[in-house]
């Protein structure tokens, strides 16, 4: 998840401040009978892919770590 882009955020590498913080972002799971999201979960750690490459969005990718576990049911759906 990219924050504000600066000339530093376009030279192609992954650079800290290009990205928001664990702190700025919660993870949703959608629950399939309402349609709607029924569980919010903080982040615990955020990684992008180390390769990322802003300029031609390639490897447009990151491990997002929570902070509790959950149990997927019938009615959630996959992230």
């Amino acid at each position: 998840l990219e924050a504000d882009i600066n000339e530093k955020c376009l030279q192609g590498k992954a650079i800290p401040n290009c990205f928001l913080s664990e702190k700025q972002v919660k993870v949703r799971v959608p629950w399939i009978v309402t349609d709607t999201f029924k569980m919010n979960f903080d982040i615990s750690r955020l990684i992008p892919h180390p390769d990322y490459q802003h300029s031609c969005k390639v490897r447009d990718i990151a491990l997002i770590e929570l902070k509790k576990t959950f149990k997927c049911d019938p009615h959630t759906l996959p992230l």
